[in-house]
């Protein structure tokens, strides 16, 4: 896979805007189109850097069929790789606003020295595939970074920075809204890696 078009931007830190923060899981506004998302997981069964790899992110889509009507992940051979094609459901239907997908070129990178496991994610600007429903338009969503952080082997903590394209904007009753739906992703993740035995 061609990773060329990846290329970390630094973002400025502004003071965030929290838009929720409930079962330790913290969703939080820090400029019109980023946003950030934190939290921990704990399991003393389970050797969490172990389990830290791209089946743990297809397990986000995998847990909540609710949210999402497509998802379609081709992992490299050497696993450091990967191309995630997901469609959400019509979510914001009644305020006019189109159904989604997303397209997302995603590495992941392990750097020893700090104890962090990284997804890092790109729009891929391929075509849209025919499959997908005609009306649904791309996510604006210029990149994603997923940091995990390991504390020790049985507790990881999450940082996950969603980067939109500039002109995108959400108006304050559908970031809340859209903060509910992560926090449902998020808290089904958490739940079920805590409750996991080896």
């Amino acid at each position: 896979m061609n990773l060329s078009f990846l290329k970390k931007k630094t973002i400025p830190i502004h003071d965030p805007k929290v838009i929720i923060d409930k079962d330790g899981i913290r969703f939080e506004k820090v400029k019109d189109n980023v946003f950030n998302i934190k939290f921990s997981i704990l399991n003393n069964r389970v050797n969490l850097p172990n389990v830290i790899n791209f089946s743990f992110v297809r397990l986000i889509y995998d847990l909540n069929p609710d949210v999402y009507d497509y998802v379609d992940v081709k992992i490299s051979d050497d696993g450091n790789e990967a191309l995630f094609l997901v469609t959400m459901k019509h979510f914001f239907k009644e305020f006019g606003l189109p159904q989604r997908y997303s397209s997302l070129q995603v590495e992941k990178m392990i750097n020893h020295e700090q104890n962090i496991i990284e997804f890092y994610g790109k729009t891929n600007p391929s075509e849209k595939p025919l499959h997908l429903p005609k009306k649904a338009e791309l996510l604006p969503l210029e990149h994603m970074n997923i940091q995990c952080i390991i504390v020790s082997n049985h507790e990881v903590e999450f940082r996950v920075e969603l980067i939109f394209e500039n002109n995108f904007t959400l108006i304050p009753m559908i970031e809340k809204l859209a903060g509910k739906i992560l926090h449902k992703i998020f808290n089904n993740t958490k739940l079920f890696i805590q409750s996991m035995s080896p």
